[in-house]
């Protein structure tokens, strides 16, 4: 008979590596898969719990310059979710990358929000107070956009107190683009 034996720090590498696959990044490929041109899915945690329901579904588009990105994407809902930042050149780096600070909302800012109340027209709102854009693919087929770093409800920007963690994971299948003064060769990649 043979008698396995679990050491300590065995049992906590296993136990790890299962909760790691449990926490595993979403598959680009098959949210990609399951969105209709101009569709978007939009995979948000706030503090780890989502923001967006899974099922939503939004459209919208990207206005492109050499100095400028803006991104206007809502649902059926009146979610949305809007991305803008200033930087000369920004799209001749692959993947993308600008940071958001609270102190230069002009520079780059994210704003997210919903409406929890329809009826009464009332909503929860978030502005980006510190963190990264990441814009890992972006060409006329399919855009991913990752964002992750602090939020606060809009008012409460202010108060490192009231800071929350935010992860975003955005893939747009055919997005629309408004594209002035970029040739497509430098910005699709």
């Amino acid at each position: 008979m043979t008698i396995i034996r679990f050491t300590l720090p065995a049992l906590v590498f296993s136990l790890l590596l299962l909760l790691a696959g449990c926490t595993a990044d979403p598959n680009i490929d098959t949210i990609y898969a399951s969105l209709k041109p101009d569709q978007a899915q939009i995979l948000l945690s706030i503090d780890g719990k989502p923001f967006y329901s899974e099922q939503t579904t939004f459209t919208g588009g990207f206005m492109v310059n050499p100095t400028g990105f803006r991104a206007n994407l809502a649902d059926e809902k009146q979610s949305n979710i809007i991305i803008t930042f200033n930087s000369t050149n920004w799209y001749k780096s692959h993947p993308a990358h600008v940071p958001v600070t609270i102190d230069n909302q002009g520079a780059a800012s994210i704003l997210i929000g919903k409406l929890t109340d329809p009826i009464n027209k009332i909503g929860e709102g978030y502005l980006m107070t510190d963190g990264q854009i990441y814009i890992e693919s972006f060409n006329k087929d399919r855009a991913v956009i990752r964002l992750e770093g602090k939020i606060a409800r809009y008012g409460n920007q202010n108060q490192r107190s009231d800071w929350n963690t935010m992860k975003g994971l955005i893939v747009y299948r055919q997005p629309k683009i408004s594209n002035v003064g970029i040739p497509d060769k430098a910005l699709y990649y």
